[in-house]
């Protein structure tokens, strides 16, 4: 099987792990993978190169790079491609996929998408996919979700879409040692590893540990994630009144042996495509407190693996994280049925799923697709 993985950076993020983890896969199964991104540099090209990939970079060093498609061209022609996956279809996917239509060869195109719509990229990127399916660029779309399957489908984008849950080292994240926090010492301690951005709301995180904070000081508030550690969330930690109990780590190598030395994960998103973070959690045996964002309906169920609370609502995101600090024997509970839910979404099953997805169009058998 000859795939080319195209990715806009080779920077460490969750969409270029995921694909690390495919590369290192495909390759052990005897296929020949090459990565190519348009930007160049980035710390995990040496890893697909040790997974067995031939890595290529700043193919579209700006978005008006018009040599690029002649360049993504050329790849495809010398290495012989018959699977082609994109995986950032908004910022360099047209680049790599019109570089695809000179190629002179049967070739699958598969778009691995992994943002709802007018999330991160903007309000109208569902209308550049579905002009991309009307041009013939793409062959099948792989959600991460069943919720961004739906949400494509609802905006009109129609053809083959699959669901392939994004996977975790479920082992790695239950066998990890416990992290050092000195500053939460004999504090009961809150996880939340999200970036600082405006959909996660850490806003309504922060005024509900200042909530939690006027009547009890026995836990601590860990904030860990890009962004988290900027004076802009600092200032914001003062004008909810916790930032007294608020400790900001910062981007973090590995979160696994932060969550294994908390006590609660919890999460004030207003909208995700997945949550990887609360599967990694559930999988280091932390309850989960989050809000009712519809892509967790996939992950956990309220009052099972954990609490889920209204969009936006500081005061019952705080009753809802005291009530599994005050009541160990449903917090253990909640743990223990959160490891068992996690093993769902292990790395495993997800590179399963692909291998057999990839597969199907090898073998050009795309109509069975819309099935998986």
């Amino acid at each position: 099987m000859q795939v080319l993985i195209f990715a806009n950076h080779l920077l460490v993020g969750g969409a270029e792990l995921l694909a690390l983890d495919l590369c290192r896969r495909l390759s052990s199964e005897g296929s020949h993978v090459v990565v190519a991104a348009a930007k160049r540099g980035g710390g995990l090209a040496a890893d697909f190169a040790s997974a067995g990939a031939v890595v290529y970079d700043g193919l579209a060093p700006t978005r008006t790079s018009l040599l690029a498609p002649a360049r993504v061209a050329r790849i495809i022609k010398r290495h012989d491609i018959r699977i082609f996956i994109v995986l950032d279809v908004i910022r360099t996917g047209m680049f790599a996929l019109l570089g695809s239509m000179p190629a002179g060869r049967k070739m699958r195109r598969i778009l691995w998408a992994h943002t709802v719509p007018g999330l991160n990229e903007g309000p109208h990127d569902h209308r550049f996919i579905k002009l991309l399916r009307a041009a013939g660029l793409v062959d099948q779309i792989v959600c991460v979700s069943n919720y961004l399957r739906d949400e494509l489908r609802g905006r009109g984008i129609g053809g083959h879409i699959a669901t392939v849950h994004n996977g975790i080292d479920v082992g790695r994240f239950r066998q990890a040692p416990r992290g050092d926090l000195p500053q939460c010492e004999g504090k009961r301690v809150l996880v939340c590893v999200a970036n600082f951005m405006p959909h996660k709301d850490h806003r309504t995180l922060l005024l509900a540990a200042g909530e939690l904070a006027k009547r009890r000081d026995d836990f601590a508030l860990v904030l860990a994630g890009r962004g988290t550690d900027s004076p802009e969330l600092a200032r914001l930690s003062a004008d909810c009144g916790a930032a007294g109990v608020t400790h900001a780590v910062g981007t973090v190598a590995s979160v696994a042996p932060l969550m294994k030395t908390a006590d609660v994960f919890v999460l004030a998103t207003l909208r995700e495509t997945f949550g990887l973070a609360v599967v990694e959690a559930m999988a280091a045996g932390l309850p989960v407190v989050t809000t009712d964002a519809p892509a967790f309906k996939e992950i956990f169920t309220h009052g099972k693996e954990g609490l889920k609370t209204p969009l936006g609502n500081s005061s019952a995101l705080a009753a809802a994280i005291e009530c599994v600090l005050d009541d160990q024997t449903t917090a253990a509970s909640m743990a223990a049925q959160g490891i068992r839910r996690a093993e769902l979404f292990s790395n495993q099953r997800m590179l399963d799923k692909w291998m057999r997805l990839l597969r199907y169009h090898q073998t050009d058998r795309l109509g069975s697709l819309a099935m998986m």
